[in-house]
């Protein structure tokens, strides 16, 4: 706790030489985070891997569905333990970020060389801002890194995922979701945020500023129009059959023969008991 900041140019700087405070920590919270994050896509492995074992069964799949139901229970339950495990990590680390700069400010004012004048705030209502909400904005800068790693890795890995299905959707999807991120990020400039210092003027030309609001506009709109074509989908007459069908998890024996293609999906065995 004797840890020095010293003056830093910037709030990431400082939240970096803090999280370096404590290294170990800071490395056992990220992995926990990062874990917690990309479990669902182990999830989506096993139910692949369940389905894919149907035809293999010796009771025809009967049992695939139960068995799928405790895998996933049994998923979930193991995510949402290591959680609360990596919270209580994740509380030691919360606390010790804002105790080491408080302690730094407090021995600045009692214990630094020179006049204490200068490094005294000015006001009562000052002070409070400074040890608690300057304080806490730090330490929720360190606390922002975990969530943003968590969701870059699963992201990356699940964009790796799709790549390997169909690269065009991918692509389509990847660069919408990338233009509404980047644009709010840089719209988030303009605003306070534990991640920027506030800047109301920017750092770009007023016509990069309105080629950001656009894109950001039109990449939104994009993304709420595959949000609508999903549902519009789900809820067409002719498709109610598919949304039950997820929902219910099967389909009746007429749907089953009318829209399976025996030639692009062959189950081992179909033509033995067709």
């Amino acid at each position: 706790m004797s840890a020095r900041l010293g003056n830093a140019g910037s709030t990431t700087r400082v939240a970096w030489r803090l999280a370096r405070h404590e290294p170990v920590a800071y490395a056992l919270t990220w992995i926990g985070w990062v874990t917690f994050f990309s479990t669902p896509l182990l999830t989506g492995l096993l139910v692949k891997v369940v389905l894919d074992r149907v035809a293999d069964a010796p009771d025809d799949g009967a049992a695939t569905p139960w068995t799928l139901l405790a895998v996933l229970v049994a998923i979930e339950v193991v995510r949402w333990t290591w959680l609360i495990l990596i919270a209580v990590q994740w509380h030691g680390c919360w606390v010790g970020w804002q105790t080491v700069p408080r302690i730094n400010l407090l021995r600045s004012l009692v214990a630094a060389p020179g006049p204490a004048a200068g490094r005294l705030p000015g006001a009562p209502g000052e002070a409070v801002s400074r040890f608690r909400d300057d304080v806490q904005d730090l330490a929720m800068v360190l606390d922002v890194w975990l969530d943003l790693s968590g969701a870059v890795v699963s992201s990356t890995i699940a964009v790796a995922v799709l790549i390997a299905i169909d690269p065009r959707a991918t692509l389509a999807i990847v660069v919408v979701g990338f233009g509404v991120t980047i644009t709010g990020i840089l719209m988030m400039q303009r605003i306070r945020t534990p991640l920027f210092e506030r800047n109301p003027y920017g750092t770009m030309s007023d016509i990069a500023w309105g080629w950001t609001y656009i894109l950001h506009g039109f990449t939104g709109v994009a993304l709420v129009g595959l949000v609508i074509a999903h549902v519009y989908f789900a809820v067409r007459p002719d498709k109610w059959w598919i949304t039950k069908g997820m929902i219910f998890g099967w389909i009746t024996r007429r749907q089953y023969l009318e829209y399976h293609d025996t030639k692009r999906w062959n189950v081992k065995g179909e033509k033995s008991r067709a």
